[in-house]
């Protein structure tokens, strides 16, 4: 028996190359197979059972169509309402049946077309499906109102543009009576008691842009009802009209129909600008003039109110002012009118002027006013044979600023230095007897800007020369 038993070890160590435990790993292995197999089978064998066999899927918010629209239509009637518009469905079948429905397949309706008058009416939700799949309870019902159509013309213009609707830049505003539409009536077409709830149309924006300039942009109308809300319908059809006449009975006839409307809004803006006024000779800056009111507002075109950065009133003479006390002048200055492309100009309260005239009172500050000997040496005559009447002449001066250049200007002229010549021109001047000449006074560049003379009366300087002896 023993010699048995070692005989069996040495073919096991054999066939193992001396390990023992392989045999008792492929035992578990084949065992394991077994296992699996079954399992598998059982698995098939419960698929095979239950394929074919019914069960029940619900599928959510299938649309409702509304079919014999056409055929209520030709009686005048319209569907004013439905209890809703989409409905779930649970559906039977097999599995395999079932996983073939999806939205192309499956769709409701209910069927209008056997209704002749107005009145509310139950119609049960009809179904198109794939084969294979039935309903697994009965159809429900839909309560649907049916009434007869009406026609409404209403009239449109600026009036019924939206302001809100369109964002504009800053400091502009919506010109109404500038703006214009391009339809001029609009007919609504809807249930009867779905109209009687119109109360009128508006025209608003459908962009989001934001206006900065006159433009021309596109539209859409609007329903509104007697507290101004938006009546959104879909048994309501809307269609816009360019031209056309109201009939008597209420009708449109004529006009062209416009699939889309356009709004060529205008646009104000406000822009508050400095007044101004010049001296036409060129000496005294603006600076040296205080205007009351020095500021206005100007209203008008974008584009032209962006141009303007001042508005001049006028200009005055440096040197032909009169009634000058302590240094200052008093002037009034009136505009000429409007601008081009402005439409309003109000004071900074908001006051408009009156009839659009701008009215401002100006205090210039002038220098001091002094009066000058200048020697015969300084004039230069020129054109003809002539002389001054006189060793000298005296010329009004005033300064720019303080008396600095006053002082040295007289400085100069009792030195005999340059700083000052006059020139009397006798060009077609017939010099037979003693004859009034006008002068030209020219200062030299260090001088020039800063000191100036003054005439009177609105005249030019002049002087008096004789012939030659």
């Amino acid at each position: 028996m023993r010699r048995e038993k070692e005989d069996e070890y040495k073919r096991h160590v054999e066939e193992t190359s001396g390990d023992y435990t392989v045999k008792k790993s492929k035992v578990l292995d084949n065992v394991a197979k077994v296992v699996t197999l079954i399992i598998a089978f059982l698995i098939w064998l419960y698929v095979i059972s239950t394929t074919d066999v019914a069960v029940n899927e619900t599928f959510d918010l299938i649309p409702i169509d509304i079919q014999g629209v056409e055929e209520i239509q030709e009686n005048g009637l319209a569907v004013q309402s439905m209890d809703f518009d989409r409905i779930n469905v649970t559906l039977t079948g097999t599995r395999s049946a079932l996983s073939k429905v999806n939205s192309e397949n499956l769709s409701a309706y209910i069927d209008l077309s056997g209704i002749s008058s107005p009145g509310s009416y139950s119609l049960t939700v009809k179904y198109n499906m794939p084969s294979g799949v039935a309903l697994a309870m009965p159809s429900e019902t839909v309560q649907v109102i049916v009434d007869r159509r009406s026609t409404r013309v209403f009239t449109v213009d600026s009036s019924k543009i939206r302001l809100d609707s369109w964002n504009v830049a800053e400091f502009c505003r919506i010109d109404l009576e500038k703006s214009t539409v391009d339809i001029d009536y609009v007919v609504v077409d809807a249930p009867t008691m779905v109209l009687s709830r119109v109360a009128d149309v508006r025209i608003r924006s459908n962009t989001t842009i934001t206006l900065s300039t006159n433009s021309d942009v596109s539209a859409e109308v609007e329903l509104i009802d007697q507290n101004g809300d938006v009546i959104e319908d879909s048994s309501i059809n809307v269609r816009a009209y360019k031209g056309g006449t109201i009939t008597e009975s209420g009708s449109l006839s004529g006009g062209v129909y416009k699939g889309t409307v356009s709004v060529s809004i205008s646009l104000i803006k406000e822009k508050t600008v400095p007044l101004t006024v010049r001296d036409s000779d060129g000496l005294l800056s603006s600076d040296r003039v205080t205007l009351s009111p020095s500021s206005v507002v100007i209203k008008g075109s974008p584009s032209v109110v962006d141009s303007l950065s001042e508005i001049e009133l006028g200009t005055f003479s440096s040197k032909n002012l009169t009634d000058v006390t302590g240094g200052t002048a008093l002037l009034s200055f009136e505009s000429q009118g409007l601008p081009e492309g402005i439409d309003e100009i109000v004071s900074l309260d908001g006051e408009p002027f009156e009839n659009g005239v701008i009215r401002a009172e100006a205090k210039i500050a002038v220098g001091e006013t002094y009066r000058l000997m200048i020697p015969k040496s300084y004039v230069t005559i020129i054109g003809g044979e002539a002389e001054l009447v006189g060793d000298n002449l005296t010329l009004t001066l005033r300064t720019v600023g303080d008396e600095t250049y006053y002082l040295l200007l007289e400085q100069r002229i009792q030195s005999g230095d340059s700083g000052i010549n006059l020139v009397v021109n006798l060009t077609d001047i017939n010099v037979a007897t003693q004859t009034v000449a006008p002068v030209t006074v020219i200062f030299s560049p260090e001088f020039e800007g800063r000191i100036y003379e003054v005439f009177d009366k609105d005249a030019p300087y002049t002087v008096m020369v004789k012939p030659l002896e």
